[in-house]
């Protein structure tokens, strides 16, 4: 068991912001893998909750409405609908 003081909410709407709030010591959050590895690896950060994971995780894409949608940016998105549930 380790205590865990909680004081309030951190809200932030970018992965380098998050991860710097965890690494100056403001808190814990879930990380993709992708940014947490080398740093778990490096003792930066811990990982928590090993045996627990969401194995989804929310992704957005915008554009302006009254633009066209380029053949590249139409077939990525319909590449990431495809690995969707």
């Amino acid at each position: 068991t380790v205590p865990l003081h909680v004081a309030g909410r951190l809200m932030v709407d970018d992965t380098g912001s998050l991860l710097g709030a965890c690494l100056s010591g403001a808190g814990i959050a879930q990380l993709l893998e992708l940014y947490a590895r080398d740093l778990i690896t490096q003792k930066r950060l811990v990982h928590l909750l090993p045996e627990w994971s969401d194995e989804t995780f929310p992704l957005y894409a915008y554009h302006h409405a009254s633009h066209l949608v380029s053949a590249k940016v139409r077939a990525f998105l319909d590449f990431v609908r495809e690995l969707a549930p």
